[in-house]
């Protein structure tokens, strides 16, 4: 015989006397059957009624088994208890071994008032789930206790509900990294109550959050190991002193390639965290490395995320465009490589096809590794997906970018990260969520504003500024240069600080003679060469929107 001795915890005033307390057998159980969208198969379990009581004045009681029986209890049976007001359930215990259950003490979550809402979390298998976050109208509420529930306050019919848990956050030896955390990280794993759904031609894609009809009703989330996030960590910095509201755009720009990512990966890749710090600061340990230099290369190192030497490289104008942004990140961060093959790459309708979803500016364009990605695109990845196959010849080579992304972030049965063919159709675009981006910049005038598809304002990108800030700045600086009067454009340009670090700013413009200096100081030098001229003068002041001019008219040394 099994006697388990059963008390009932609440923090509010509710009455506990005759509360209805049902043990339940607990037996996991394979289904081998095709799930949604046939992607994988799962561990379910099967729950028998086995024991039942009601509870006194003070919330206890006592039911006993017949742990002998085989009728009663199998062998590897887990025993649960769940608690019931009426026949509404209001509380439920961790499933435990039938040898360990002696008694148990269920923490209840039933509202004590009008203005508490019941959360309730539970996982694929429907056990509460403990330490899941929940957001409610895209704000973090609180987390779950040991019974997967976590009471609301005030909360109102028609807002909207969400759930993640962590379940994985990856070390890295990149340091600077530590945001948010006790170690240095460079990606969390999640689970969540957020479906990605579609037709079965990958069609009419929707994001949907729970929905509050009745705020008296307990509300019940439930998490998916099909629902998968994963969140970087990114450090930013920027070789050169940056104003701030220069780093606010950038800022805002790092924030759109955030959504970028969303939509490319079909919802399972987002930011959670940027660092934006100017100077050169963190430069050793940073993802992105942003150069002053206008003639700077932008690349990455491949599969870099993962190391500690690797980098992703930019000039200051390509981190003006999110989807450039978002390219070099493929890179860097999935390991997969450049798929430029002629005027559509990547796959054989952007190839071939002409205005279809998947030709170019099509909602299902694939790819972001087709080089000058531009935000506006709705770009999605190239996959195996027979509707829209990886074509070969790019230096992607035979293999589709999907199946080396799966490859990299892929744990089932905790997580699944699904690709087009897994999911045997490919999501289009994904839908403008409405939740605002916090962006409060507009992109360069050639450029248009990425849409907002991360769903729930408490999972788009948290940030960070690291600022250096100079009263002697030159923001805006503007320099022309002229030999004997006229433009020349083509000359290499350099500013020395007094420390002597030099910080390359690139070449002037062949038309213009001009060029924007980055990081300058009052006392600085600057230094303009090229194979007829050198100039080199100190900055005699500073201040916002400065113009120079340097004319040079023989080897003096230059001059103002």
């Amino acid at each position: 015989m099994t006697t388990i001795n059963i008390k009932i915890k609440t923090k509010s005033r509710h009455k506990l006397n005759g509360l209805i307390a049902v043990a339940y057998e607990l037996v996991p159980t394979k289904d081998t059957s095709n799930l949604r969208r046939k992607v994988s198969q799962s561990w379910l379990t099967v729950s028998r009624k086995v024991g039942q009581a009601v509870t006194n004045s003070k919330g206890e009681c006592t039911i006993t088994l017949d742990a002998k029986s085989k009728k009663t209890l199998s062998k590897k049976a887990k025993l649960f208890v769940s608690i019931y007001q009426g026949e509404q359930k209001i509380g439920s215990s961790i499933p435990k071994k039938i040898d360990s259950l002696l008694s148990l003490i269920i923490e209840v979550g039933f509202a004590a008032n009008e203005n508490e809402t019941v959360v309730k979390v539970v996982n694929a298998a429907g056990n509460p789930v403990e330490g899941a976050e929940v957001f409610y109208n895209g704000l973090l509420k609180g987390s779950t206790n040991i019974n997967g529930v976590v009471t609301l306050q005030n909360v109102q019919a028609g807002q909207q509900l969400a759930a993640r848990l962590l379940l994985k956050e990856n070390h890295t030896s990149r340091g600077n990294h530590s945001q948010l955390s006790d170690q240095n990280w460079n990606y969390r794993v999640y689970t969540t109550s957020v479906p990605i759904e579609h037709d079965a031609n990958g069609n009419n894609v929707q994001v949907p959050l729970h929905n509050i009809s009745n705020p008296r009703e307990e509300q019940r989330l439930q998490l998916n190991p099909n629902n998968t996030i994963v969140a970087f960590n990114i450090v930013v910095s920027f070789e050169w002193d940056v104003p701030i509201l220069d780093l606010i755009f950038y800022r805002d720009r790092f924030f759109e390639m955030a959504e970028l990512l969303f939509n490319a990966t079909d919802g399972q890749f987002t930011i959670e965290h940027f660092v934006f710090a100017d100077d050169k600061k963190f430069w050793d340990t940073a993802d992105y490395r942003v150069y002053a230099n206008n003639k700077q290369h932008s690349h990455a190192t491949l599969g870099g995320f993962f190391g500690d030497e690797g980098y992703i490289y930019m000039n200051p104008y390509d981190t003006y465009n999110s989807g450039a942004i978002l390219h070099e990140l493929g890179h860097y961060a999935f390991d997969i490589r450049d798929e430029e093959n002629g005027a559509n790459g990547c796959t054989h309708e952007g190839v071939n096809g002409v205005g279809t979803a998947f030709s170019e500016n099509g909602e299902k364009e694939a790819c972001i590794m087709r080089g000058g990605a531009m935000q506006f695109r709705s770009l999605k990845i190239c996959s195996a997906h027979p509707d829209n196959p990886h074509v070969t010849g790019t230096p992607q080579g035979d293999g589709d970018c999907w199946t080396v992304i799966q490859n990299k972030f892929n744990h089932p049965p905790l997580w699944n990260i699904h690709t087009p063919k897994s999911r045997d159709a490919i999501p289009g675009r994904l839908p403008d969520s409405g939740v605002p981006i916090a962006r409060i910049t507009k992109n360069i005038p050639w450029d248009k504003q990425a849409a907002s598809f991360i769903p729930v304002f408490g999972w788009k990108p948290l940030w960070h500024f690291d600022d250096v800030w100079n009263e002697d700045e030159c923001p805006d600086l503007k320099i022309t240069v002229r030999y004997y009067d006229q433009i020349e454009g083509d000359a290499r340009v350099t500013i020395t600080k007094p420390n002597g670090r030099v910080i390359v700013q690139g070449y002037t413009y062949q038309q213009t003679g001009e060029l924007f200096i980055l990081g300058a100081y009052k006392g600085d030098t600057i230094t303009i060469a090229n194979h007829r001229l050198l100039i080199i003068d100190t900055i005699p002041f500073s201040g916002p929107n400065l113009s120079l001019e340097f004319n040079f008219k023989g080897w003096q040394g230059g001059g103002f």
